[in-house]
Formats: structure tokens, sequence, C-alpha cells
């Protein structure tokens, strides 16, 4: 059953995400899951690892869901970044705000 000290990485390639969910796990039970995730089943959690390439639309879509399932609690969330580029910092349109016409 999850909990507060349940962390959840989600990637769109576990493979390059094995580091990531062992040293979650060093911290607590650490779930991997895809972006294909709804977040329904989970009600507490003590944070979220994002490993997703932002401009896919699926990566969107799961990252606009777990805002709109966790909007009244402060639930900390970290986007790791692969590749820095103009396009993908100023094209991400999902922020903690919810201000859906915001850029970052």
């Amino acid at each position: 059953m999850p909990d507060e000290r349940t962390f959840v990485l989600v990637t769109d390639r576990p493979d390059r995400s094995a580091a990531i969910s062992a040293a979650l796990r060093g911290l607590g039970i650490c779930d991997v899951v895809g972006p294909d995730e709804t977040w329904r089943d989970r009600r507490a959690l003590a944070g979220v690892v994002s490993d997703l390439t932002l401009s896919r639309p699926e990566a969107d879509h799961c990252l606009r869901a777990l805002q709109r399932r966790f909007a009244d609690r402060h639930l900390p969330l970290i986007c790791l970044l692969r590749k820095a580029t103009q396009e993908t910092l100023q094209g991400n349109r999902v922020n903690a705000g919810g201000d859906k016409d915001r850029k970052l």
C-alpha cells in the first residue's frame, strides 16, 4: 500500500533510469511507472521524479494528470532534463501553479 514514504519515478526509458530508481530506493519505496500512469490509485506520496522526454504528448498528459490528482497537496516534483535546449525550456507548459498557458 503506497504511503508517504513512497516515491514514484515516471520514465519513458526505464533502462536509462535504473540509477535514479536505485537512489530513490535508498530513501524509501520507489515505484517505477511509465507515462501511461493515471495516478488514480495513488493516495499519499513522498514525491515524484520525472525522467520523461517532455516534448512528447504522453509526458505532458501524464504530468497534467499528476497535477490534477494532487492539486490540493504540496507534492514535490522533480523533472529531469536530459537535454536543456531552448525549445525544451520554452516549450513546456506544465507548471506547479496550474496556469496551463504560462511557459516555464
